[in-house]
């Protein structure tokens, strides 16, 4: 991994500014500033393309025999989510003119909170807890972000709000979109 290193840019800490959408860029066809914030981005010397990076933290579960913690995946539909996230900034990136490498990773530190006498020191307010670090690579696609930029567009400029997913949000992917509880307590209240 010595081939990696931090990418100099004279614009990279505008670009981790996620609430300013720091990291964007002018999608014409559809008229939309399209941008988020980015953790990093790692320059690879022997190709001479970018990866980029995103740091997640977590505290897992043990294994099954207790001996060390279970190691992270990308599956789940949250995690959904963070890949979409990377394959935008790729997205952005390649718009903005950069040469990108489909892969990217994701630095995923992992905190172990299973201590025989707990974390926290009996004669301190201190506490102690170590992290598993691991770094997974994903293969981006940034192929379906523009037809993506378009729908959304179109969306906005419908004259009637489109039916709310029912189901595939939440940790475990039963509950409805966020929007429809809210426009459900709305009704309900007669806002």
């Amino acid at each position: 991994m010595g081939h990696l290193v931090p990418f100099k840019h004279e614009e990279f800490e505008s670009w981790t500014k996620s609430l300013q959408l720091g990291l964007r860029t002018y999608h014409e066809p559809s008229n939309l500033i399209i941008g988020g914030g980015l953790d990093d981005v790692w320059h690879n010397l022997e190709t001479d393309e970018i990866h980029v990076v995103d740091y997640k933290s977590t505290a897992g579960r043990k294994n099954e025999d207790g001996t060390a913690l279970n190691k992270i995946s990308l599956s789940g539909v949250y995690k959904e989510s963070y890949k979409r996230q990377m394959d935008m900034y790729q997205w952005i990136l390649k718009e903005k003119g950069f040469k990108v490498s489909d892969t990217s990773y994701f630095v995923y530190v992992n905190g172990d909170q299973h201590f025989e006498n707990g974390m926290l020191e009996e004669a301190t307010d201190k506490g102690i807890m170590k992290f598993d670090v691991q770094l997974i690579e994903y293969i981006a696609d940034s192929s379906w972000v523009e037809e993506k930029i378009l729908n959304l567009k179109s969306c906005l400029e419908e004259k009637v709000c489109p039916k709310h997913a029912e189901s595939g949000f939440g940790p475990k992917g039963d509950k409805q979109c966020e929007y429809a509880e809210l426009f459900q307590g709305m009704q309900e209240h007669n806002l």
